[in-house]
This record gives C-alpha cells, sequence and structure tokens, in this order.
C-alpha cells in the first residue's frame, strides 16, 4: 500500500508541473498569438468583442484547470491512503479561494480593458476599437491569464510539495 500510495503522489506531482507549464504555455500563445489576430482582417465594433471575443480568450486555460483538477484528484485519494486529511483540506480550500481570486482579478483587468480601449468611427457612423489599442490591450490580457492561472497552478503545486 505504501508503494501504491508513492506513486499516487509521484504522479499527482508531475500532473502539477505540468499544469504550470500549459498555464505557462497558454498564456504566451494568448499573449503574443492572440493579441495579433483580434484586428485580423478589420477590428471588432464595441457590441460584440467584450461581451463574447475577449471573455472566449479564457478557455485557452481549460487544459490546465484540467490537469490541475486531475493532480488535486490524485493528491486527495494519496491523503486518503497516508491519512492525512488537513493536508487535502488545506489543497481544496486553496483552489477554491485561489481560483475565486483570480476570477475577480480577471474580470476585474477585463472591465478596465473595456474602458480604456481607444475607440474610432468610420464615415457611416459605426465605432470601432481602435487597432493599435486593441492588440496592445490583448497582450495585456493575455500576461494577465499566463499570470493568474500560472500562479494558480504554482500555488496548489507548491502545496502539494509541502508537508
Amino acid at each position: 500500500m505504501r508503494t501504491v500510495g508513492l506513486v499516487i503522489l509521484i504522479i499527482s506531482r508531475i500532473l502539477a508541473v505540468g499544469a504550470v507549464l500549459a498555464a505557462i504555455g497558454a498564456g504566451f500563445l494568448q499573449a503574443w498569438l492572440g493579441a495579433v489576430f483580434v484586428c485580423f482582417d478589420s477590428c471588432p465594433d464595441t457590441f460584440s468583442y467584450f461581451p463574447t471575443e475577449g471573455p472566449k480568450a479564457i478557455q485557452i486555460m481549460t487544459p490546465c484547470v484540467a490537469i490541475e483538477l486531475a493532480a488535486l484528484a490524485l493528491f486527495l485519494l494519496y491523503c486518503l491512503i497516508t491519512r492525512q486529511p488537513l493536508r487535502a483540506v488545506k489543497q481544496a480550500i486553496a483552489l477554491v479561494a485561489l481560483g475565486i481570486v483570480g476570477i475577480v482579478a480577471l474580470n476585474v483587468i477585463l472591465t478596465a480593458g473595456q474602458a480604456h480601449v481607444a475607440l474610432k468611427s468610420d464615415s457611416a457612423g459605426n465605432t470601432y476599437f481602435d487597432e493599435h489599442s486593441l492588440v496592445s490591450w490583448g497582450s495585456l490580457w493575455g500576461l494577465a491569464l499566463l499570470t493568474i492561472v500560472g500562479a494558480w497552478s504554482l500555488i496548489l503545486a507548491r502545496l502539494q510539495w509541502s508537508r
């Protein structure tokens, strides 16, 4: 039983490191590639970007969250096997608390972007985002995703290594 617990702990730690690397990779992809394709043909209008396309960028973080949840499930199983309920509770509370803080922080950044991205109008009176302003905000949005989800994964991985 001891070797089974050790194998579960090792797999859990590998998954936790994988979640951190997935968060870093996805954040870099969003920060550099996602920002470039915001205004590919023309910039989106003010009514469609922030309510729909801006938050869709969060979907790129799905693998990171899924890997982290798999790591947490294995870690909770390890804590059950080794009878360490306090470690299991700390990990679960950290997952929920840091997740809520991250969602609130991303919402604040998205709202700030909505307020600060410059607008321009065409001859027909339609309002569009300024390309340079929107692309620079897209880069900052990707870096914010990278920072928040990367920190979330890193803290959870660190908790697995602590005693």
